[in-house]
């Protein structure tokens, strides 16, 4: 029996705890999977993306704050390895213990097929995928410096970009979309 029969042909849910991605993996993936009407253009072109259709968001949150991630997330993070106003800012290794941290908490309270968690300090930041079967933990392919804001909105857009592509192998691979 294939992972779609199990949900029988159910939307999978996602939900997203995001930091240097801004919460605009889950806002794109919403606005794709809820039809927006201007999305049609892009949708035209990238017809792929029409997978998320098959998908729905259960939250897109933009989570900058260790004190917010630690209370709404349940989790104990390690401390700042930077200084930087209210904002966590870690090293490379620390984003990727943190981004790892913030989806698998996030699953285990939305009870999401997929959980997406994601944080940047000076590095390429770090994304972690939580599914029903697997876990996906990557970087951006854009070295950035939070502090000095050297190439951060690169990095930004290329984290999303490269994210929500992992997201529709996934709907394919593990959820036979």
């Amino acid at each position: 029996m294939s992972h779609k029969e199990e949900s029988s042909e159910k939307l999978i849910t996602i939900a997203t705890s995001e930091c240097f991605t801004l919460g605009r993996i889950g806002v794109n993936i919403h606005k794709i999977a809820s039809k927006y009407p201007e999305m049609e253009c892009f949708l035209q072109e990238n017809p792929e993306y029409k997978i998320l259709h098959n998908s729905k968001v259960l939250t897109a949150m933009f989570m900058p704050s260790k004190e917010c991630a630690q209370t709404f997330l349940n989790i104990s993070l390690p401390q700042s390895d930077y200084k930087y106003n209210y904002s966590k800012a870690y090293t490379q290794s620390n984003d990727e213990l943190v981004a790892e941290l913030m989806a698998k908490s996030l699953k285990n309270i939305t009870k999401c097929n997929i959980a997406i968690g994601t944080t940047a300090g000076i590095g390429k930041g770090a994304i972690c995928i939580v599914t029903d079967y697997k876990i996906y933990k990557f970087t951006s392919d854009i070295e950035a410096n939070l502090l000095d804001k050297q190439n951060v909105s690169e990095r930004q857009k290329n984290a999303i970009e490269k994210t929500i592509k992992k997201i529709l192998k996934i709907l394919k691979e593990e959820y036979d979309y």
